[in-house]
């Protein structure tokens, strides 16, 4: 918030002091040049409105309202060519326009297109607005609530790690379809391919929500996003880390703080309690300094104790930085994705380094690799992550390489969820009622017909 006041201080002085010094000038030229005002009026308002539809869609809230409010300024101000009286009529049409969408029979219509309604809240600017309204008056009707049930643990654990040090590592922004494993065409995970081939890969796996600090919630909790925002937003759910520490492991987590950069009010229990882990460094590392602090955590870490190590590495993330040892695209300009899929080479190379280390130190580790999500380059009208469930945002890689853990490419739907509950399935440690997800263990060891379609939820 200090950060906030200063720059909306500053940004309203600065106005001020334009409007106090030129607003004089620009009235007196409109005044005697009214149809060049109205033109640029119109300009104005109609790059305000293209610029609504087409920068950033989804996101800034506050970046499209301020271009909303421009659009209809610019309008208005462009009737400063017409006769006096002739704005009335725009002025009753625009009102009777709105009176037929607030009218109780348009409303009522309104309420069940949900797509309309979508597509107007995107990518009309006013009408748009109008509808966020409209649905505030009039909201659509909830559907009826048949109740949910959370999977069952049927019959005996499939896998067994009781002696087995668990090492999971999330990519941030990582997408499935960027990797060499998944069919992409760049040498972007050559480490990460080589390991997926040692064990079973997820074809579709997905997060439940494309924001870091739901979805790393989400998969230490085994639960989705809304179970955790509305149950006291969480701040009674344990974690994996927690369950492990009271079955006897020693925990460690090496993750930056922009884990709880986004609403970071909602997960304060989490972030203060480091997510339930023993010990953790939080900080932002490049791959080479988290290698040497996972190196120096191994050398202290008892060898009789069994560990569950975290790490999160946060370079795929924007601003995607365009490593020279990673080339793609054109160096001198490159695209947006060509940094991206260097800044994921640079990680890959990383994990190679910290997979060679933790067997070295420690054999026989099971290793879970996975993304909080994906990373969005316009396929759809937007970019980067966090305001949609297409595939490219939401679609995450899944590999699990461990002890009676197949080699494998399988074609069930998975979730990031299922993890705590396989992990806990596997140490025999029995699965928390609150829990979601399920137990993945029969189709990572390919039990017969433990195979099937899968399910996946994400909002």
């Amino acid at each position: 918030w200090p950060v906030r006041l200063v720059f909306v201080a500053g940004l309203a002085g600065a106005s001020g002091v334009l409007v106090y010094n030129f607003g004089p000038r620009v009235s007196r030229w409109a005044l005697h040049r009214p149809r060049a005002a109205a033109l640029v009026a119109l300009v104005a308002a109609a790059l305000a409105w293209w610029a609504d539809g087409a920068v950033l869609p989804r996101l800034y809230p506050a970046f499209h309202g301020a271009l909303a409010v421009l659009a209809g300024l610019a309008v208005a101000a462009s009737s400063i060519a017409l006769p006096r009286g002739r704005a009335a009529p725009a002025l009753g049409a625009l009102v009777l326009l709105g009176a037929a969408f607030a009218g109780p029979r348009g409303l009522q219509r309104l309420s069940l297109a949900d797509n309309t309604r979508l597509v107007l809240v995107e990518r009309a600017p006013w009408l748009g607005r109008g509808v966020a309204v409209a649905m505030a008056v009039h909201p659509p009707a909830e559907d009826a609530d048949e109740g949910t049930r959370a999977p069952t643990l049927a019959g005996a654990r499939a896998l067994d790690w009781s002696g087995s040090d668990i090492v999971l590592l999330t990519v941030d922004a990582l997408r499935a379809d960027h990797m060499g494993a998944y069919g992409y065409d760049r040498p972007t995970t050559p480490n990460l391919d080589a390991l997926a081939a040692e064990g079973t890969l997820f074809e579709t796996a997905y997060c439940p929500t494309p924001h870091t600090s739901y979805s790393v919630t989400s998969l230490l909790t085994g639960k989705y996003m809304r179970p955790l925002l509305a149950l006291d937003r969480g701040a009674d759910s344990d974690t994996l880390a927690s369950y492990l520490r009271r079955y006897g492991r020693k925990t460690a987590a090496f993750y930056p703080p922009a884990v709880f950069f986004i609403d970071e009010g909602l997960f304060r229990s989490f972030a203060e309690r480091g997510l339930d882990f023993e010990y953790r460094k939080v900080e932002f590392a490049d791959p080479d300094l988290r290698l040497r602090q996972v190196d120096h955590y191994l050398r202290e870490a008892p060898r009789d104790r069994a560990l569950l190590l975290w790490v999160h590495y946060f370079e795929p993330h924007e601003p995607y930085v365009m490593h020279e040892e990673h080339p793609f695209g054109d160096p001198a300009r490159p695209r947006p994705v060509d940094a991206y899929d260097s800044e994921i080479a640079r990680v890959d190379a990383g994990i190679g380094a910290l997979v060679r280390l933790v067997r070295a130190r420690r054999p026989g580790a099971v290793f879970i690799v996975t993304a909080d999500h994906g990373e969005e380059f316009g396929e759809h009208g937007g970019r980067y992550h966090g305001t949609s469930v297409y595939e490219e945002q939401v679609r995450v890689p899944l590999v699990v390489v461990g002890p009676g853990v197949a080699v494998q490419r399988s074609k069930t739907v998975a979730q990031t969820i299922d993890i705590l509950p396989t992990v806990l399935s596997a140490l025999g440690v029995p699965r928390p009622p609150r829990a979601r997800g399920r137990d993945l263990g029969p189709i990572l060891a390919a039990q017969p017909g433990a195979a099937d379609a899968g399910f996946a939820f994400a909002e």
